[in-house]
Parts: C-alpha cells; sequence; structure tokens
C-alpha cells in the first residue's frame, strides 16, 4: 500500500488523455464478449520517451495480434513527438489512455506515478522498444488467477536486435519460478542467481506498492533492485515455460548508474551506500524487532554479497584498477569495460540455414565449428525479413542439445512476423 507521508510528488504530470473514437468503443463492445473470464481486469503500462516510431510499431503489433486489454502510455517526450504520439493514438482502435509528463522526469518516478491510474486487478511494464507474447501474458494471468500466493508471473526471455537482419542474440532470463514459502528464501533465490522481474505480470495493488519505495534510491540499479526484492517479499513469482518477452538491444536511454560495474567504475563507494538504503527499505518492510531483525540484516548482507559476487571478476577489477591509474574518468572506464565485455567478445560465426531440406540443422550440432542461422520469412508489413539467430541463443553453454526446440523457435519466429 502507499504511504501517505511519504507521496510527496516532485512533479505534477500532465492530466490530458486521449480520448477514444466512438468506432472504436464499438468494436470493444463487441470484443468484450468473447473475452476469457479475468482478461479483462489487465492494463498493459508503456513509458514512452522521443520514439514515436517505436511506440507506433507496438501499437501496430499490438492491434495486429487482437490485444483485448487497455494500454496507459507514459510519455515524456518532447513537445512535437508526443503531437505526433497523440495522432497515432487517435487512430488506433485499441482502448489507450495517453497520460503525459515533462520530458526531463525521471523515468521511476513517471511509472510510480503513472501506476497510481491502474484500476485494474492485474498490470505489467511494456518499454516502447520491446515486444510481448499476448499467448504468454494470457497464461501469465491465468497463473495470478487461480493462485493468490503468487504475486507476479512472467515467462523466458530473449534479446534481439532488428538492423540488416532481425537478430535473435541470446535467451537472457530463464531461471526457475521462485516459490519458497519464506519471504527470506525467495529474496536469496532472487540475488542468488539474479534475473529482473520489472516486466513481468503483477498484481496491480503489489506494482503500486513496491514502486512507492523508488524515490527513497539514489540511482539507478538501486531503484531495480529495491523493486525485485520488494516483489520476491510481497509473494512468489512464478516463470512459465514459454517465450514471453523480447527485449531489445538496441539504442535506448543512457542510463550512468544502472550496472554494478558502472558504479565500481566512477564511484565504488556509491554502491554500498546505495545498498544502506536498500537494506533500510527492505528492513521495515519485513517489519520485525530484537532478534529478528539483527538475523534479517545479517541475512540481507551476505544476499547482497551474493548478488555482487558475479561482478567481482578478477579481469574486470583488474581493468578498472589499471584505467584509473591511468588517469581515466570513471566514464570512460565504464565505456571500456562495456567495449572489452560486452562488444568486443564475440566473433563472427558461419551462416547455414535454420532448416535444411528437412533437418532442423541446429540438431546435427558441430562443437568445432558455432555457427548462427538463418531463416527468411514474410513478416505482417510485407516484403521479407531474414531472422539470424544467433549460436548463444540455442547453445547458451555452447553444448547440445539445443535448448529451443524446433517447434517453439518457429512459434516464436511466426510470432514476430506480426511486430
Amino acid at each position: 500500500m502507499f504511504d501517505a507521508a511519504r507521496d510527496n510528488r516532485p512533479f505534477a504530470p500532465d492530466r490530458r488523455e486521449a480520448s477514444l473514437t466512438s468506432l472504436g468503443e464499438r468494436v470493444r463492445s463487441v470484443l468484450h464478449g468473447i473475452r476469457a473470464p479475468g482478461d479483462t481486469s489487465y492494463t498493459m503500462v508503456v513509458p514512452t520517451h522521443n520514439r514515436a516510431g517505436l511506440l507506433s510499431r507496438l501499437l501496430d503489433y499490438l492491434e495486429a495480434e487482437g490485444a483485448w486489454f487497455p494500454l496507459l502510455i507514459l510519455d515524456s517526450s518532447a513537445e512535437e513527438i508526443r503531437r505526433h504520439n497523440a495522432d497515432r493514438i487517435a487512430r488506433s482502435l485499441l482502448e489507450i489512455r495517453h497520460r503525459t509528463y515533462s520530458p526531463d522526469v525521471d523515468p521511476y518516478l513517471k511509472v510510480q506515478d503513472g501506476l497510481r491510474a491502474v484500476d485494474t486487478a492485474y498490470c505489467s511494464l511494456c518499454a516502447d522498444d520491446d515486444v510481448v507474447f499476448l499467448p504468454a501474458l494470457a497464461r501469465c494471468l491465468r497463473v495470478l488467477h487461480r493462485r493468490a500466493d503468487v504475486c507476479a508471473a512472467h515467462g523466458i526471455y530473449f534479446n534481439f536486435f532488428d538492423g540488416p537482419s532481425f537478430d535473435l542474440s541470446y535467451v537472457v532470463y530463464r531461471g526457475p519460478s521462485i516459490i519458497a514459502d519464506a519471504p527470506l528464501v525467495r529474496l536469496q533465490q532472487l540475488f542468488a542467481a539474479y534475473e529482473a522481474v520489472y516486466y513481468a505480470v503483477y498484481r496491480t495493488h503489489v506494482l503500486q506498492a513496491v514502486f512507492s519505495r523508488v524515490d527513497e534510491l539514489h540511482t539507478v540499479l538501486g531503484r531495480e533492485l529495491v523493486t525485485a526484492a520488494l516483489t520476491a517479499l510481497s509473494g512468489k513469482v512464478v516463470r512459465i515455460n514459454e517465450f514471453y518477452y523480447g527485449r531489445s538491444t538496441g539504442d535506448s536511454f543512457p542510463y550512468t548508474d544502472s550496472h554494478p560495474h558502472q558504479l565500481l567504475a566512477t564511484a565504488p563507494e556509491a554502491l554500498f551506500e546505495e545498498y544502506v538504503r536498500l537494506r533500510a527499505v527492505i528492513l521495515e518492510h519485513l517489519g520485525d524487532g530484537g532478534v529478528t531483525a539483527e538475523q534479517n540484516r545479517t541475512v540481507l548482507d551476505v544476499t547482497f554479497l551474493e548478488y555482487l559476487e558475479p561482478f567481482l571478476r578478477p579481469d574486470v577489477l583488474d581493468l578498472i584498477i589499471s584505467d584509473r591509474l591511468q588517469g581515466c574518468d570513471g566514464r570512460a572506464t565504464a565505456a571500456h569495460l562495456w567495449s572489452v565485455f560486452v562488444h568486443s567478445n564475440r566473433a563472427s560465426n558461419p551462416l547455414t540455414p535454420l532448416i535444411d531440406g528437412r533437418h532442423f540443422t541446429p540438431n546435427r550440432y558441430r562443437d568445432k565449428q558455432y555457427t548462427d542461422y538463418l531463416v527468411t520469412s514474410r513478416p505482417r508489413t510485407g516484403g521479407f525479413r531474414t531472422y539470424r539467430i544467433f549460436h548463444e541463443f540455442l547453445f547458451p553453454n555452447s553444448l547440445p542439445p539445443p535448448t529451443v526446440s524446433k517447434r517453439q523457435l518457429l512459434r516464436t519466429l511466426e510470432r514476430l512476423d506480426a511486430y
């Protein structure tokens, strides 16, 4: 629940909302009778900032896929782009509210405010450059509808990039459900092998509550971690075994304090100062006193160290130390880290058809020659599209068999043809 003492809004959002066309109302009235029970109590919340083309593409996709639910668009774009967005929204048959903000509003505080306007039982966030598979979303809603102990549900996430080819680069989030009965055990499970829950389907009151505390943290990383931690403490988080969400790896908003390596490269003390604030919020949420509070602090401190461990690789720390000794500033060091450990660590692989005759070629794995796989399709927008499926997408551990089956992959490509 929201704490009224903390509800000091640092900005006043525009309250202008796009009206719905009478045709759109009639179409939704017809559709209302054929929607699945429970599905109509869901809202998709879409934050957007100066990316009218990507927002329009997402709306095109949702329209083509027959989205049955309302959308709430949180728009902090510049005035001209905001007008383009409003025009596009006005042409849509989807049920859309358009909530506008100052262009310099903090993204987390924008979402915090926008969530207050959600009045359905369930909701989720979707970035304007990402894609959600609606059958998986509907399945997540059924999980929440049937299981009162679950506060959030999601599926498998993958990374993509739409360039000269449409690249599927990696299955980024595929860990198990977090379903222990004890809240602190769920928290430890979350941070022991951390995967963000930011884009899961939530019970609305839970998502509103976890975002009500984000203004108490000072970094993007801290705000992400506090929402994830409070989610795990609020209930179980179920992951369904199907692709649910595609995350674009294209250019995005340039966050400067969103990753432990950025903070280690620029101001390591800020990472630990932020943890003190994070711990205070979590301990207040747990609400126990005396000996129990001391035990909770110990568990939290060791859990956070477990979260940090993968980021404290000697080669990463050595690069930071070397750069700083040579006089590089923190931003240059962070860029160097990104270049060495993200951009430059993948050699170009040979290309082969995904399906050769009747054979699914990844099943004929050659361990001495990594291969990327190609398939051509006709997307909804017309023409042809070439998909490139990276070796790492199918073989995240570089060993056979592929973790994605032929049926699952072809269904994924079919869904993406609508995007």
